[in-house]
């Protein structure tokens, strides 16, 4: 697995963060609000192209940094990253690589990471929000906003996936190389 992945989730994690001091969440959800999820989103997207040990890691590293940054429960994003993993992991093996069936595997699956947030927070007595209330005031706009900036996240993990298919054809190319030349070498010899 390459480290870009993790020089871009943390690049966006800190985008996360920035959003987050300029359209602040309203734990009482008494107004819309919206929650940027674009290290979550490229987490996701880094799945495909990596193998399950590398894409549980990637989300033990961001299960960890948003727990450590504030969030409800110490060790409930973790589980929750890894829980999405494996979903996303599994799920996208069945889908070809288009920008279209990246945006509906981000946006399905950060959808089902938030129900699974509502439900713990329904269960442990941390909101009473109904379903209904939950998606007008939370889910509606984080939806809308990320499904607006996966475009970027999409574009991101393309180019990424780009630059290491490169690197990968010329370490190709150069073992490539290096074989003729021992093989004409060791003809030379004969």
């Amino acid at each position: 697995m390459s480290y870009y992945y993790y020089i871009f989730i943390a690049i966006f994690f800190l985008i996360d963060k920035l959003f987050s001091m300029l359209i602040p969440y309203d734990a009482s959800m008494q107004t819309l609000s919206l929650v940027s999820q674009m290290s979550f989103m490229m987490l996701i997207l880094s799945t495909r192209k990596n193998s399950i040990q590398s894409s549980l890691l990637l989300a033990l590293f961001l299960g960890v940094l948003t727990d450590v940054y504030g969030n409800i429960t110490f060790i409930l994003y973790c589980v929750l990253m890894i829980a999405m993993v494996f979903i996303a992991y599994s799920w996208s093996r069945n889908l070809t690589d288009t920008i279209f069936e990246n945006f509906i595997l981000v946006i399905t699956v950060l959808f089902v990471k938030e129900l699974i947030l509502f439900v713990f927070m329904r269960w442990s007595n941390t909101t009473d929000l109904s379903v209904l209330s939950w998606f007008i005031k939370r889910e509606a706009g984080t939806l809308i906003f990320n499904g607006i900036c996966s475009s970027l996240v999409i574009y991101t993990t393309r180019k990424i996936d780009h630059h290491i298919s490169e690197l990968d054809d010329e370490r190709k190319h150069g073992e490539s190389v290096k074989w003729l030349q021992r093989r004409l070498r060791a003809e030379k010899r004969s």
